[in-house]
């Protein structure tokens, strides 16, 4: 009886730091977790801490620590292994911190995560787990709308639009759905429009990295078209680094990957202008990429660049 109570204990604890580890990744608030330490020096000595679940969650947490050794595959593996058998709280928890890692490992430009992500909110559409009473987060919604644009999947990403579009919240409705929308615009290279959307709307605290990187991305591929869009350019890039300068809220690490990506585009552009040749421009741009720098997008600037 003691090892169950026990048992439980630990895995109460370990559901509750893994909600306070999450929230640290994204919003600048740091958290200690002193019962992590002391859980581990205690491992092996007793046999309250072996069952599947804490392995899952210990594994989670390594994710979250991003320690170099842990395999995302080896996760994902054994949460939808043992998804039948656990509570609807492990599920969602262990779901959402799970795709919070493949939402970090994007944003950092590390796009061999695109797949696994559309993916796993395709699990969650299907399992009940991103509609909360009846609602869904406009963040939640624009994000699988650009999983499904960086998939190329634009037939199901139009259905779920649809589909899921009652499920937000009524006043703002008809803005996340235009937003949305807009993603599909640049994935279809009409950014014309979707600068038109993006410009239109007020950009929220939680939009502002994305928006903005939107706005960017799309006066960027206007400006390989025509160079008159280049001071346009570089004022949205002055303004991004004025935000990110002035933040407060999301924690630093979410927004480097962002600052090195709209840098480099301004790199580009000022290379583009000075009319320097395509060769030695390809070759600055490997030089500054060829690195563990984190960079968002990186995968579409390199097949810019390439096609230069």
């Amino acid at each position: 009886m003691l090892d169950n109570l026990d048992q439980h204990f630990v895995q109460s604890k370990l559901r509750y730091v893994s909600l306070l580890k999450s929230n640290q990744k994204l919003v600048d608030r740091p958290y200690d977790f002193n019962f992590i330490g002391a859980l581990s020096e205690q491992q092996g000595k007793f046999n309250i801490i072996e069952p599947p679940l804490y392995k899952l969650y210990r594994y989670l947490l390594d994710l979250l620590n991003e320690k170099e050794d842990v395999d995302f595959i080896t996760y994902e593996s054994l949460f939808f292994e043992l998804v039948p058998s656990i509570s609807d709280e492990d599920k969602k928890i262990l779901f959402t911190s799970g795709l919070d890692f493949i939402n970090r490992q994007v944003n950092k430009g590390n796009d061999d995560f695109s797949s696994c992500g559309l993916k796993w909110y395709k699990y969650g559409l299907n399992n009940g787990l991103l509609v909360n009473n009846s609602k869904m987060n406009q963040l939640t919604f624009h994000t699988i709308v650009e999983y499904g644009c960086r998939e190329n999947e634009m037939k199901w990403t139009n259905l779920f639009i649809s589909s899921y579009r009652s499920f937000l919240d009524p006043e703002k409705e008809e803005e996340i759905v235009n937003k949305s929308l807009a993603l599909i615009y640049i994935a279809q290279n009409e950014f014309d429009k979707a600068l038109s959307i993006l410009n239109h709307y007020t950009i929220h605290d939680i939009d502002q990295p994305k928006t903005r990187f939107n706005i960017i991305r799309s006066l960027f591929e206007l400006f390989l078209i025509n160079n008159e869009y280049y001071n346009l350019l570089l004022a949205k890039i002055h303004a991004f680094e004025v935000f990110i300068s002035r933040n407060t809220f999301f924690n630093e690490n979410v927004l480097m990957s962002y600052l090195n990506s709209i840098r480099l585009i301004r790199g580009l552009a000022n290379r583009i202008v000075k009319k320097e040749s395509r060769t030695k421009i390809k070759k600055w741009f490997v030089r500054h990429t060829d690195s563990d720098v984190d960079i968002v997008s990186l995968n579409w600037l390199s097949e810019k660049i390439k096609a230069y």
